[in-house]
């Protein structure tokens, strides 16, 4: 059974498990996109003329 469930994971294409989708597992590269959703949606604040990158949004991750 552990087997037929990995495969069926395995073999779903990338429209099945983006970082937007209710379908999710617990540990998969879209977890990333996920965490950096979060952080961005509940942590920064606009500010008008500034940016905010990768690393920074990383560090800010590391620093939780």
């Amino acid at each position: 059974m552990i087997v037929q469930r990995a495969k069926s994971i395995l073999g779903a294409d990338q429209s099945f498990l983006p970082a937007t989708s209710l379908h999710q597992r617990i540990r998969g590269p879209e977890l990333y996109e996920r965490l950096m959703c979060v952080v961005v949606e509940t942590m920064a604040q606009p500010s008008e003329g500034r940016c905010l990158t990768v690393t920074q949004a990383v560090a800010i991750v590391a620093s939780l």
